[in-house]
């Protein structure tokens, strides 16, 4: 795994998967939300950094309300079929077990925070402390 998105794992920010947890961590009924973060080759996708920051941002605002996956190298062509995503960077949103929404590349933080707050609820505020809506 690259160290970026290792980075994210070894943080407490992402899960690493590998191919068999896929369906396991996106039907995961222990957090409101879970994403998975595909990100494709840092080095030649270069919005995967910012993605990868927003994916920190989000994990503050929404401490135990948000889990990030992370599918290894090998995993990550199985995770693209399971999102049925096309484009490296992207977040994909499960709620239920059910995908929810995709945000494709990097966007405004609204975007994130609009996303989250919609999958939440209406009421849904980030932590203190953490990234403003």
């Amino acid at each position: 795994m690259h160290q970026l998105l290792q980075s994210l794992c070894d943080d407490g920010v992402a899960t690493p998967l590998s191919e068999h947890e896929l369906v396991g961590f996106t039907k995961d009924e222990g957090s409101p939300v879970t994403a998975l973060f595909l990100a494709g080759n840092p080095e030649k996708k270069l919005e995967t950094a910012d993605v990868a920051v927003v994916v920190r941002e989000l994990s503050k605002a929404w401490p135990e309300r948000l889990r990030v996956g992370v599918p290894s190298p090998k995993a990550e062509r199985a995770a693209m079929d399971l999102a049925d995503v096309h484009t490296l960077p992207s977040l994909v949103f499960y709620s239920s077990g059910e995908k929810v929404e995709t945000l494709r590349k990097i966007q405004d933080w609204s975007m994130y925070a609009e996303t989250m707050a919609r999958l939440l609820s209406p009421a849904a505020a980030p932590k203190a402390g953490g990234a403003a809506a």
